[in-house]
């Protein structure tokens, strides 16, 4: 119930409004389902294919220009349920590994608090007349590629091992 309702519908046309209010039959489905992915670490492939749509930036930048458009991907909704599950299954192991000092994309954070952060590290190196050097990765482009084989060879250097590291890998 923890999802966001109004959200796009998925390749199947299911949305997670389906699993919320599609009753009992739909609980006992999806609870046979994930309970088998968990336990024979076996994600059906329909569960891994997403459909990919262009979202327009904005700002009054011409909209005929294809770098304008960031691209998002729908992806399965039962597939976001065991994605779900298993993040909260494993969430200690991703907070303790988590730098403290990240600030995006966290719960319970804020980016502002990041640039309170940054800013107060400035003021301190000028008052201390110490050089700071920052750099910032290209939040533009920042998400549009995943190097999958580097990012399980971080999970498994962060302590995500036995079936919950292969139902990631898988």
């Amino acid at each position: 119930m923890s999802f966001k309702n109004g959200k796009a519908a998925d390749e199947q046309g299911s949305t997670i409004e389906h699993l919320k209010y599609g009753g009992q039959p739909i609980v006992k489905i999806i609870v046979k389902l994930v309970n088998f992915i968990f336990q024979h670490i076996n994600l059906p492939s329909d569960l891994k294919s997403g459909i990919c749509y262009p979202v327009f930036k904005n700002g009054g930048k011409p909209r005929d220009v294809p770098n304008w458009y960031r691209k998002i991907t729908v992806t399965n909704t039962i597939g976001k349920v065991v994605e779900k599950l298993h993040l909260s299954k494993n969430v200690n192991i991703i907070k303790d590994k988590q730098s403290r000092l990240r600030k995006g994309f966290t719960e319970g954070e804020c980016p502002s608090v990041a640039a309170l952060i940054l800013t107060e590290l400035k003021a301190e190196a000028k008052k201390l007349k110490k050089q700071l050097i920052i750099t910032l990765s290209d939040a533009q482009k920042a998400f549009d590629i995943v190097w999958h084989a580097g990012l399980m060879r971080e999970m498994y250097k962060g302590g995500m091992t036995g079936d919950n590291w292969l139902l990631i890998n898988e």
